[in-house]
């Protein structure tokens, strides 16, 4: 069992961009490492999110499902999520409103940080991709959505890390997920 403060990644994000969809680790092996995080099936069969120990797979066609554990990840970057703080948020309009917010509660940019946030959304823009052939995006939209946001925020130093320092994932309230009280 890995501690609160480790975060653990399967493959790299460069293997997906060179095409290497095909992972070892099976879900199975991945929640020893984390309760909490991103990633994908084998090839690139929609996104993972994982929350409180449960992994999903969003499907490109919005639909949800529990991952079974010998299921296997191309990629994925999972925690043991351990709030250190608790916030309440203002009304935020945007998602550049939600990363000014972050860039000024947040630590240190030489950390990953795992933010959970929950609320209800005026709009939810996702993509997920498709297995293997075309159309590779799909995008589903939502209005006065309620559900959980997940974010990791990462050093944004374009030389250091080729990718959006603030990657998130977000969940319908349809999921079988308890939400704080």
């Amino acid at each position: 069992m890995h501690s609160a403060e480790t975060l653990s990644q399967f493959s790299t994000i460069d293997s997906l961009m060179q095409g290497i969809y095909d992972g070892p680790a099976t879900f199975g092996d991945v929640k020893h490492y984390g309760d909490f995080g991103l990633g994908t099936v084998n090839h690139l069969d929609g996104e993972m999110l994982a929350l409180d120990g449960i992994f999903y797979q969003i499907t490109s066609d919005g639909r949800v499902h529990v991952i079974p554990e010998k299921a296997k990840t191309s990629f994925a970057t999972v925690v043991f999520f351990q709030p250190e703080h608790r916030a309440a948020l203002p009304k935020i309009s945007s998602f550049r409103g939600l990363q000014s917010w972050l860039d000024r509660h947040l630590g240190s940019r030489n950390y990953f940080w795992s933010v959970r946030i929950h609320g209800t959304f005026s709009m939810v823009r996702a993509r997920s991709i498709s297995s293997q052939k075309p159309p590779y995006k799909s995008a589903c939209r939502g209005r006065q959505v309620g559900g959980g946001l997940r974010a990791t925020e990462c050093d944004r130093d374009p030389r250091r890390l080729p990718l959006p320092s603030l990657h998130q994932g977000y969940q319908r309230p349809r999921l079988p997920l308890p939400l704080p009280q």
